[in-house]
C-alpha cells in the first residue's frame, strides 16, 4: 500500500511540470487511446503521463536548442515512504520499532536478530559463542559444587566438624587456624583484652560468649589435611569467580550481538530503494523523453 501510494505521488510530480512546460513551449496532449511512446504528428509521446515532447521545428524553438542530459536519479526509499506516512525525515540511523525488535532479539538470544535481517553466518557466530558461555559457566558451577562437597568432606573427617549446615565465614576460619582453640586464643581472647583489659568481668563475659565451643569446636589432625582442605577451598572459589565470569561475557555477547543486529538492520534497510529514471531518446527525428520508476532489493 505504501509503495503504491508513493509511486502515484511521483507520478503527479511529474506531471506537473510536465504540464507547465508544455504551455511555454507548444507542447501537445496525446489523444486518448494512443500507446506508450506513439507518434502523432511528428511528435514522439509518453503515453502513460499524456504528456508530447513535439518536434523542436514545429513549435518555434531554435535548432541550437537541445534537451540537457538527463541521468538516472535515485530516490531514498524509506525518506520517500516517511514523508508519504506522515512520520517526517527521521534520520537513517534513528531507533524504530523494527531496528527495536531486531535489537530485544540478540539481547534474548544472541544471532537471533542477525537471522532475522538475513546474515546467518553472523547469527551462527553469536550462537555458537553464547552456547560455549553457558557450557562453560554450568561446568564452573559444578566444579564448584563437587569442590566445595570435597571440603565438606575433608573438615569432617579430619577436623571432627560438620560445615553443611555452616556459613561460609565460618568455613573459612576452619581452614584458616587449625584448631578451634588456637581461634579463641588469638581472636577472642586478644579481642577481648583491647576492649576490657581494666575490668576482669567484662572480660571474662566477652570470652564466654564468643569462644567457639562444644560441637563448633574442631581440632585438625595433622597439616596434611588442613593444607587440603585449604586448597579445596580455593579451588571452589576459583571456580565460582570463573563461574561469574562467564555470566559477564554472556551478557557482553549480548550488548554486541545487539548493536551489530541494529547495524545490521540500516544496512538492509538502505539497499532497498527506488530510483527516478529520466533518459532522453533521440533515435527519430523528434525528441522525447523516457520516465521509468525503478526499485533495487
Amino acid at each position: 500500500m505504501r509503495r503504491a501510494l508513493a509511486s502515484a505521488l511521483l507520478i503527479l510530480a511529474l506531471a506537473a511540470p510536465a504540464g507547465a512546460a508544455r504551455a511555454a513551449a507548444g507542447f501537445a496532449g496525446v489523444p486518448d487511446g494512443a500507446g506508450p511512446f506513439s507518434d502523432a504528428g511528428g511528435a514522439r509521446s509518453f503515453g502513460t503521463s499524456g504528456v508530447a515532447i513535439q518536434n523542436p521545428a514545429e513549435a518555434g524553438i531554435s535548432a541550437m536548442t537541445s534537451l540537457p542530459a538527463l541521468t538516472a536519479l535515485p530516490i531514498d526509499e524509506p525518506a520517500l515512504l516517511a514523508k508519504v506516512s506522515g512520520s517526517g525525515g527521521a534520520p537513517r540511523g534513528a531507533l524504530n520499532s523494527e531496528r527495536a525488535r531486531v535489537m530485544l532479539q540478540s539481547l534474548t538470544i544472541p544471532g537471533w536478530g542477525q537471522l532475522s535481517t538475513g546474515h546467518p553466518h553472523a547469527a551462527a557466530v553469536f550462537g555458537t559463542i553464547d552456547l560455549a558461555i553457558w557450557i562453560s559457566y554450568i561446568s564452573f558451577q559444578v566444579q564448584d559444587a563437587m569442590r566445595t562437597d570435597a571440603s565438606i568432606r575433608t573438615a569432617q573427617q579430619f577436623a571432627g566438624i560438620d560445615l553443611r549446615s555452616r556459613s561460609e565465614e565460618y568455613r573459612r576460619i576452619v581452614g584458616s587456624y587449625a584448631s578451634s582453640d588456637e581461634y579463641n586464643q588469638l581472636v577472642v581472647y586478644r579481642d577481648a583484652a583491647s576492649q576490657f583489659y581494666n575490668d576482669p568481668a567484662a572480660y571474662r563475659e566477652y570470652i564466654d560468649k564468643n569462644s567457639i565451643q562444644g560441637d563448633m569446636a574442631w581440632s585438625w589432625t595433622g597439616p596434611e589435611a588442613f593444607d587440603r582442605y585449604r586448597a579445596q577451598r580455593k579451588d571452589a572459589e576459583r571456580a565460582a569467580l570463573r563461574a561469574n565470569t562467564a555470566l559477564a561475557l554472556a551478557i557482553a555477547n549480548r550488548l554486541v550481538s545487539a548493536v551489530h543486529a541494529a547495524g545490521a538492520y540500516g544496512r538492509m534497510a538502505q539497499s532497498h530503494s527506488l530510483r527516478l529514471e529520466v533518459t532522453p531518446d533521440l533515435s527519430g527525428k523528434s525528441t522525447a523523453v523516457r520516465v521509468g520508476l525503478g526499485a533495487s532489493f
